[in-house]
Parts: structure tokens; C-alpha cells; sequence
């Protein structure tokens, strides 16, 4: 599995809980649905085949499990998870929140809080 860190400063600094969060997103070329696999207070990451360039921001529309009203935030593409047969997990990207109102935020603060962390080894 590789992951591609687009910056040495993109590290985990909250923790990720594992949710499947219906989401949406807009680029300036394109639209695309689908699911996260998990989110933190600082991004989500998304499982997809999609191709996104390393850098490119989109706005996205998250529907959180239990909040009724889609939530809406601007995202850097900050990493990515290619295929590898080897291991059974899913390419996609890491997305960093890059905008976020202070609704927003405080829902996806509360979301997080309520959901055990997922563990990582180190």
C-alpha cells in the first residue's frame, strides 16, 4: 500500500473515526458522488478509482449519519492511496478540510467526539 504525502507537514493531528458518510463533490471540471470511510475534525478520506491531481480543491457536500442537513466545505486533495492487490484496501484520497464555517465545524466536532477512534499503528 502506498500513501503519497503531498507535504511533510500532513500529519494525523486529530483523531479519524471510521464512518461511511454519503458525500459529493464539485471541481471545476467535475462532479462526483460517493462514500468516506472515515473523518477527523481535519478531513476525510475517500475511497474511490476517481483520478484527482494532488493539490486540487473541490467543494464537497457531506451527509453525516444521524444530521439531517448536508453539510458544506471546501477540500484540498492532500494524499493518495493507490490499488495494491497485495493488501485488501480500498485507493482513494486524503481530503484536508481547507474551509469550514463555524457550524460546520462544531457539527463535525460533535460527530467525531461521539465515535470511538480508529487505532493506527505506528
Amino acid at each position: 500500500m502506498e500513501q503519497r504525502d503531498s507535504t511533510a507537514s500532513n500529519r494525523r493531528g486529530a483523531a479519524r473515526v471510521e464512518a461511511e458518510i454519503g458525500i459529493g463533490f464539485q471541481s471545476d471540471s467535475n462532479f462526483y458522488t460517493g462514500f468516506s470511510e472515515n473523518i477527523s475534525e481535519g478531513g476525510v478520506f475517500v475511497a474511490t478509482y476517481e483520478k484527482w491531481r494532488i493539490g486540487e480543491r473541490m467543494r464537497v457536500r457531506l451527509t453525516l449519519p444521524g444530521h439531517e442537513e448536508p453539510l458544506e466545505a471546501f477540500v484540498e486533495v492532500r494524499w493518495e492511496r493507490t490499488p495494491d492487490p497485495s493488501h485488501d484496501v480500498k485507493p482513494g484520497y486524503g481530503l484536508q478540510f481547507v474551509d469550514l464555517g463555524d457550524a460546520t465545524r462544531a457539527v463535525i466536532e460533535r460527530f467525531v467526539r461521539k465515535r470511538a477512534p480508529m487505532f493506527y499503528e505506528t
